[in-house]
């Protein structure tokens, strides 16, 4: 079975942004988004109005998943509709109070994942997994790390089910959290040949680290990976530049 992934940090409606705010933007977001036609879309900062915004105008999809905080922002997932069955979804906090909105010591903000558990058959399950970290520091992140694995090993206890996790980890391939995941899932960045930029700050820059990742199980394959570069000169999708990801998953 192949899966058609996208990861993809839209950036906060902010109106210091200018030209590249999101009433700027968002237009071509969405001509973007539905000519690809991705099975599963991750997407990270977008508030209450931008979320209604992709709901309204993202054609062909059911979507999961509540804010941080009231007006505060998702980490929600989109999936083509009868795709598959969705038998489970929940949003869950970074903290050992994962169904209460809270944040650990040291975070700037509540930081929040959410899961959809899929039936690809009659007992053969997927969980796909957003989130987004905060960027206090590397002590900070490996923790909320720690509480994303905890939930993802609750899922494959309960349903065997396979894994994908994406989203923006606000840190670079050497930290400590990233490194402690690489030890328990595969991930798209897997040698030094497509390794590149994830953040680039509303320029033309490609060079450079990720902090947007998207990691997977062992018996998911990854078919194609790709660092999408849309934009022209001047014009930005986002602040950040979109993972996809063609997954085959064994039957």
């Amino acid at each position: 079975m192949k899966l058609n992934v996208l990861s993809f940090n839209l950036r906060i409606n902010v109106a210091v942004d200018g030209k590249n705010a999101w009433d700027y933007r968002k237009n071509q977001v969405f001509q973007f988004l539905n000519q690809k036609k991705f099975d599963v879309m991750g997407f990270q900062e977008p508030g209450p109005g931008m979320y209604q915004e992709l709901q309204a105008n993202l054609k062909g999809y059911d979507s999961y998943g509540i804010p941080r905080s009231d007006g505060g922002e998702y980490t929600p997932i989109f999936i083509k509709k009868g795709l598959f069955e969705v038998v489970e979804t929940e949003t869950f906090w970074l903290t050992d109070t994962p169904y209460v909105e809270s944040k650990i010591d040291g975070s700037h903000f509540p930081r929040i994942a959410t899961y959809i558990v899929l039936k690809l058959s009659p007992n053969r399950f997927l969980t796909i997994i957003n989130t987004h970290l905060d960027y206090a520091n590397d002590d900070i992140i490996y923790n909320q790390l720690e509480y994303v694995y905890r939930m993802t090993k609750v899922l494959e206890i309960k349903y065997r089910t396979e894994i994908i996790l994406m989203g923006d980890f606000n840190t670079k391939p050497d930290s400590t959290g990233i490194q402690f995941l690489s030890t328990k899932y595969n991930q798209v960045f897997d040698n030094k040949k497509n390794i590149g930029l994830t953040y680039h700050a509303f320029s033309d820059e490609i060079t450079g680290l990720p902090i947007d990742y998207i990691f997977f199980s062992n018996a998911i394959h990854l078919d194609k990976f790709e660092i999408i570069h849309h934009e022209k000169k001047g014009e930005y999708l986002s602040d950040h530049y979109p993972l996809y990801a063609a997954f085959k998953i064994e039957d």
